[in-house]
């Protein structure tokens, strides 16, 4: 058997824990949306939607939903806390408050903490929220407006900063080996912390549940191909450290290739993708400008990466180049499997007007897609975000700012002094008129031009051996 999706009994943290949503309305959309970033068969790869006929106009279901997500929406994680074991029901006479909020009294027995006691402790006495990144700003707002800003929707992110997000534009090896393996010695139903080793134990599973699971077969050792089949639909993805080397030097190579493409995203379709080419530059080096363009495929004549997005490609490079075995642990052994183009154009295979995007590749690659690519056991690229997509960013808003002053006096004698300040972007803006919620519509000239306040965190001043 194989369990392919999960409905989480704990509030998710990233998006792409929402893998499991069904949003398509046509039986040819796909499961496993949010997140991942495959091509549709049925809209060309440079564009979203496509008008394939009389009454028939399709979309690219994962690459919007992507889009509006990963930069318009983020996930707090202050919720209740739920009871585990035997659950009661919600009665008529302990009925929960229609409208609840930061200050409703909780009727839910299944209720361990109300929603209104995990806000309280985290801002009053630090209690972490189920995201232990999140950390409380405190630039303008008393205890007392920051617990009511957290119990609203709409509001929470004005009082929330997110500690220590990974920059995903890093082409630094040792940061990404380091945050590819921080999913390390995760205990996981029938697996201790340190099983198989301790350099044999990353995981990355699509689904938790309370079942004994096991890591799904690795290709380098031997193994019979019942065995092989059967661990690839029932395990999860078990990475060692050679995997984790192998991945994070793909996806620094994937990076830098990306970078030099100007066409990404559909802005970029209706106005000049040459604004992408910073300082003059004659040939683009930009980076991420968004989450969702690190996220998303790019629509793009450049097939290999109009195919996938960035953490995917890189999974399928390291797996052609490295020979990894992410994402076809079952690909060697069952080369009859693999799927094409070709595959697609048969008598009874239905109308894709695009079957080559069924093709996804690495760069300079050949189709690396087979019959079982979307298999628990096979690393796919929302497995990657579903452990940190939580953490990543495509920009800092901490920086540190060395200054240089000299000075001669009368007698000829020259001084020079050293100053390092630390700066943090929050949420706040320059001009205080608007609160920090406040949309780009509402803003006045100030906060139009300025954006968001910086404060000054520390200062110091440096000695010439420090410099």
């Amino acid at each position: 058997k194989a369990i392919l999706t999960e409905i989480p009994l704990a509030q998710p943290t990233s998006f792409a824990q929402y893998s499991h949503a069904n949003f398509g309305v046509r039986d040819q959309q796909p499961l496993f949306s949010i997140g991942n970033s495959f091509a549709t068969p049925f809209v060309s790869g440079t564009k979203t939607v496509q008008d394939n006929g009389p009454n028939w106009t399709e979309f690219d279901q994962t690459y919007l939903l992507n889009a509006t997500l990963w930069d318009g929406f983020f996930l707090s994680s202050a919720a209740p806390w739920m009871k585990t074991g035997n659950t009661g029901a919600v009665t008529a006479s302990a009925p929960k408050p229609s409208a609840p909020d930061a200050t409703s009294a909780s009727a839910d027995p299944n209720e361990k903490k109300p929603l209104k006691d995990v806000i309280s402790d985290f801002v009053h006495k630090g209690v972490p929220l189920d995201n232990p990144r999140f950390s409380i700003e405190h630039s303008s707002l008393d205890p007392a407006a920051t617990e009511a800003a957290m119990g609203d929707y709409r509001r929470s992110a004005a009082v929330l900063l997110n500690k220590g997000a990974f920059n995903v534009n890093s082409t630094s090896f040792t940061a990404w080996q380091v945050f590819l393996g921080s999913a390390k010695k995760f205990a996981l139903a029938g697996q201790a912390a340190s099983a198989p080793k301790t350099s044999e134990n990353a995981r990355f599973p699509r689904v938790l549940t309370k079942e004994a699971t096991a890591p799904a077969y690795d290709p380098s050792k031997p193994s019979d191909l019942n065995m092989q089949v059967a661990s690839n639909w029932s395990g999860f993805a078990n990475l060692s450290d050679g995997q984790i080397d192998n991945l994070a030097k793909a996806i620094i190579e994937e990076n830098k290739a990306r970078f030099g493409i100007l066409s990404r995203t559909e802005r970029d379709q209706t106005s000049a993708p040459g604004a992408r080419r910073f300082g003059g530059l004659t040939q683009a080096r930009t980076p991420y400008l968004s989450l969702s363009e690190f996220v998303n495929r790019f629509l793009s004549t450049e097939t290999w990466a109009s195919r996938s997005g960035a953490l995917q490609a890189a999974i399928l490079r390291a797996d052609q180049t490295s020979n990894a075995g992410l994402s076809d642990r079952l690909f060697s052994n069952l080369p009859d499997r693999k799927v094409t183009a070709t595959s697609l154009a048969t008598p009874t295979s239905g109308s894709f007007p695009h079957p080559e995007n069924i093709e996804v590749t690495a760069q300079t690659g050949t189709s690396r897609t087979h019959t079982a690519m979307g298999a628990p056991g096979n690393l796919l690229q929302s497995d990657l975000l579903q452990s940190f997509g939580s953490a990543i960013a495509t920009r800092s808003d901490t920086f540190t700012i060395r200054c240089f002053g000299e000075a001669t006096q009368s007698s000829g004698e020259t001084g020079m002094a050293w100053m390092e300040v630390l700066v943090q972007r929050v949420p706040d803006f320059m001009d205080p008129t608007n609160p920090a919620e406040t949309g780009n519509a509402g803003l006045t000239k100030v906060n139009r031009a300025l954006g968001r306040r910086f404060k000054v965190v520390s200062m110091r001043w440096l000695k010439g051996d420090e410099i």
